[in-house]
């Protein structure tokens, strides 16, 4: 099976979106590092081959429909946490579960339309075990999982069940900068629930969230290094968005520790939005993703709070439809070359607020 998956990895094209490049960087990942459940292996080569039918779906909606269909789909699945991170834009959240009747109906929806990759957060979202229910409906979707990892052991034997999600564990840089931003006693839960996923050969990456206070200490290869040699397969440098300025800008920064952990160790490390500009630039908005809020509001993307349509109320292809995105996409192309942040909408709230609230667009929080 691994040569199997070695040789379909040789021989994928050049991603051409994001969704496309990310699913190519986890299968990466899963090359690299100590065993993986044979579960999952079965299913990596099917994800991979899902890319181009996801392409072609997707086409096909934009041409038939005039459709932007993202190919990645966030999904805030509940607004409760158990931790109160400094940093956390979602404590903003009212704190409730998404139903899971809608969650479920969205998510074959999105399946239909050619989403190629689900991304789950929250809140915490284990605090929504029901919803855990779903993945294993669409065994041919890939999910990827946020979480603080201090849920983790209680549910393993229903990880277990559910090969197709992958596992990110936030940790925001060594023992000080973690416990300083996600609460005492953080750093070492995550290292716990690493150590619980790679005893039972599930894979799993890393997520830290980067501001002017922790991109020194997070994004050194020797950091990040360690977590490799604890079994993590791939990680995300995730931009904190917004955060105060910094000199050099917080971006450059982000790059520079991209460059060096790149250079240095074999497994994938994905800047977002960083990485966005590889494929045109902010990709929110319909373009690569969108985002879904605990209360199932359709927003361009996790930083952007504006909704035109619930999807308790209205099918995700006619909320995709709707000239608020088409607007808001115009928006980030005409600010995309502006800022120190690959986010378009970061220093713009106000502009973008008061554009789409005339178009029956409301803030979501």
């Amino acid at each position: 099976m691994l040569d199997m998956l070695k040789g379909l990895m040789g021989s994928l094209r050049t991603p051409r979106t994001f969704s496309e490049y990310v699913t190519h960087q986890m299968g990466r990942g899963l090359l690299t590092g100590p065993p993986v459940r044979s579960e999952v292996m079965k299913l990596a080569p099917t994800w991979l081959s899902r890319m181009g039918r996801c392409e072609r779906l997707r086409a096909a909606a934009a041409k038939e429909r005039g459709l932007h269909v993202p190919s990645v789909l966030f999904m805030a699945v509940t607004g409760q946490c158990n931790y109160r991170c400094s940093h956390c834009y979602t404590q903003r959240y009212a704190k409730e579960h998404m139903a899971v009747p809608m969650a479920r109906r969205i998510l074959h929806e999105a399946e239909e339309l050619g989403v190629g990759l689900i991304v789950v957060s929250g809140g915490e979202p284990l605090l929504h075990r029901e919803f855990f229910t779903i993945p294993g409906e669409m065994p041919e979707v890939p999910f990827i999982v946020f979480t603080n990892g201090s849920l983790l052991r209680r549910f393993l034997d229903d990880v277990l069940a559910t090969p197709n999600m992958l596992w990110l564990v936030s940790v925001d840089g060594p023992l000080e900068a973690c416990d300083t931003r996600r609460g005492e006693g953080s750093f070492q839960t995550a290292l716990d629930a690493m150590a619980a996923l790679r005893e039972r050969d599930i894979p799993f990456g890393f997520s830290i969230t980067l501001s002017g206070d922790n991109v020194a200490s997070a994004t050194t290869p020797e950091f990040v290094g360690s977590l490799v040699e604890r079994g993590c397969r791939s990680g995300f440098f995730l931009e904190q968005i917004p955060s105060p300025p910094t000199e050099p800008p917080l971006s450059e920064q982000i790059e520079a520790g991209l460059r060096r952990c790149r250079a240095i160790l074999e497994v994938p490390i994905i800047g977002f939005p960083a990485d966005e500009l590889r494929f045109g630039g902010c990709q929110a908005g319909g373009n690569g993703i969108a985002h879904i809020s605990p209360d199932g509001f359709l927003e361009p993307c996790p930083a952007a709070r504006l909704a035109a349509d619930c999807l308790a109320e209205v099918p995700l292809a006619q909320a995709l439809a709707n000239p608020f995105f088409k607007e808001f996409r115009d928006l980030k192309d005409r600010y995309s070359s502006e800022g120190d942040s690959a986010c378009s909408y970061s220093g713009h709230e106000e502009t973008f607020e008061q554009a789409l609230t005339r178009l029956g667009a409301r803030c979501t929080v």
